[in-house]
């Protein structure tokens, strides 16, 4: 036989046959089922309200209520003067934009923040 040709071989005996109709559940090849869940998709209670993986505190949602009112105040300040032509960081501009950054350092990363770790 010649280098690189190779001659036609049986069919692989150990991969798993699947049997049609719904009683039978596909395989994986370690012979579990798929898993149908996943861990990183949040819960949806019955009402259809989302619960968090990630729990927060009073603490937690006081802090990102005001980095979301921060962050409201800066994009209509920016919406504001852009239509009133002004294109560079005004004072204005620069104070919200202190007051914005001040509270992202107290949410964290995972909720929408810039803190990291503890």
């Amino acid at each position: 036989m010649a280098v690189g040709i190779s001659s036609p071989a049986a069919p692989a005996a150990t991969a798993p046959r699947l049997l049609a109709g719904p009683e039978v559940a596909p395989q994986t090849p370690g012979g579990a089922a798929p898993s149908t869940t996943s861990t990183t998709t949040p819960v949806t209670e019955p009402r259809g309200m989302t619960v968090s993986l990630i729990r927060r505190s009073a603490e937690e949602k006081a802090a990102v209520a005001a980095m979301k009112a921060a962050d409201k105040a800066l994009n209509e300040n920016s919406d504001r003067e852009r239509r009133a032509g002004i294109r560079h960081e005004t004072p204005e501009y620069r104070r919200l934009n202190a007051v914005a950054n001040e509270a992202a350092a107290k949410v964290s990363f995972w909720h929408g923040g810039t803190k990291r770790g503890r």
